[in-house]
């Protein structure tokens, strides 16, 4: 990606992060256009230039694949769901999700997969239940990889966050790193799983927007697992702390992004990670 390209893409990826943050509105192009500082007149070929769809395919693409999820691992009514992404009402919803999923709501609903009894964590996976932590909001400048989980994409985008740290003469005792997955690999293309390398500093620098952007996260009370692994561990890792937190009484997955807090690792040259997977969770109402 050459620089023009990264520049562009970077303000793209600030409508994207819009779009994360207000899926219970409807959003317009404006909004869009205003937040990425492109005209309304150009934002939707810059838009479809960078991302490969419409702005209003984007939008739809998601919303559908987070509703499904919503749908296999909580109990809200489909009526409360289809309103919690922005549709005004339950039929829109449901012929929208038919005609992408070529199920019917109420069907994902019925087949999804039937809870495991709650037991203790399977001997494959290296996890310690570190009960829950509440995180107060934090900043980050990150890099994005829109080409899915690729490991060696990752690296690269820790390696390019890295090298500005080092420009800045920051000290790593300084830097928090962390990862966010933003997809569904069962719900999302592969290809188009999106995934942020994010570096947290303890100190206020300067920054203008360039080459990475800046966010505050803020993720709120988390169930939290210390894991050690692969990285082909993280998915199963995954999969085991949402169903921990299905059935963990009082709470549900809350609706933001799950992310790793990592970990220095005495083993990381062979391979082998250590990391906080810190899932944001609700009281159960």
């Amino acid at each position: 990606m050459n620089m023009r390209e990264s520049f562009y893409r970077g303000k793209i990826d600030l409508a994207i992060d819009y779009i994360e943050e207000n899926f219970e509105k409807r959003i317009t192009t404006s909004e869009l256009a205003r937040v990425s500082a492109f005209s309304e007149y150009h934002f939707h070929r810059i838009f479809k230039a960078i991302t490969g769809e419409t702005v209003n395919r984007y939008v739809k693409r998601l919303k559908m694949a987070k509703s499904r999820r919503v749908l296999q691992l909580d109990n809200k009514p489909i009526t409360e769901v289809a309103l919690d992404y922005g549709y005004k009402s339950s039929a829109n919803f449901a012929r929208d999700f038919k005609q992408y999923f070529n199920e019917s709501a109420s069907q994902i609903r019925k087949n999804r997969k039937k809870e495991t009894a709650l037991g203790d964590i399977p001997e494959n996976l290296n996890l310690v239940n570190r009960g829950f932590r509440d995180f107060p909001p934090f900043t980050v400048i990150y890099k994005r990889v829109n080409t899915g989980y690729n490991p060696g994409e990752i690296q690269k985008a820790f390696r390019e966050l890295l090298e500005w740290i080092h420009v800045h003469k920051l000290t790593f005792e300084n830097v928090r790193s962390f990862g966010i997955g933003y997809d569904d690999p069962d719900y999302i293309d592969p290809e188009k799983c999106r995934y942020d390398a994010c570096i947290s500093l303890q100190k206020d620098i300067p920054h203008n927007g360039e080459p990475f952007n800046m966010k505050i996260i803020d993720p709120g009370r988390c169930m939290v697992f210390l894991f050690e692994g692969k990285g082909e561990d993280f998915g199963k890792s995954w999969d085991y702390v949402f169903q921990r937190a299905i059935q963990t009484e009082g709470i549900r997955p809350g609706d933001k992004p799950h992310f790793e807090e990592y970990l220095p690792s005495e083993r990381f040259k062979e391979g082998i990670f250590r990391a906080n997977l810190c899932l944001p969770v609700l009281p159960l109402t």
